[in-house]
């Protein structure tokens, strides 16, 4: 209603309905503003909260993906760890038939020598064998020839 009295020039005096109505309408016209402003201030909070969360799971994310990166790094660490233990393993029992083998070689020398030190002995006895028989014969023989 201003505006039409503002456009003809003509100062009038408003009625109370009509000043009524302009308070009820000047009332909807800020509670629309403060409705809005209200609006506006739940949506960045609700925007703020949905960054936050976002952030929260890129955190979440990226703490999930050092995580894991740590579990692979430790999985490999134990693969490494088991394959060194096989192969300190394998070292192990292959350094023991080698020495089992040695000594098993060198328990065979030992009883070759052995065995060939005996033979050696029993022909020294057969020779003493037989000289001592052959001595005995001759002098049984020599009293005879007498």
């Amino acid at each position: 209603m201003r505006d039409e009295e503002k456009a003809s020039g003509i100062d009038t005096d408003l009625s109370d309905v009509e000043k009524a109505l302009e308070e009820i309408v000047e009332k909807e016209a800020v509670v629309e503003e403060t409705a809005q402003n209200d609006k506006k201030k739940v949506d960045s909070a609700k925007a703020a909260e949905m960054r936050y969360r976002a952030l929260e799971n890129l955190g979440g994310t990226q703490k999930r993906q050092r995580k894991d990166e740590l579990e692979n790094e430790t999985v490999a660490r134990a693969k490494r760890r088991r394959k060194m233990q096989l192969q300190n393993q394998r070292l192990e029992a292959e350094s023991k038939k080698e020495e089992q083998s040695k000594e098993q070689q060198d328990l065979m020398q030992v009883m070759q020598q052995q065995t060939k030190q005996q033979q050696e002995q029993m022909q020294k006895f057969q020779k003493m064998f037989t000289l001592m028989q052959q001595q005995q014969s001759q002098i049984i023989i020599k009293p005879l020839v007498i």
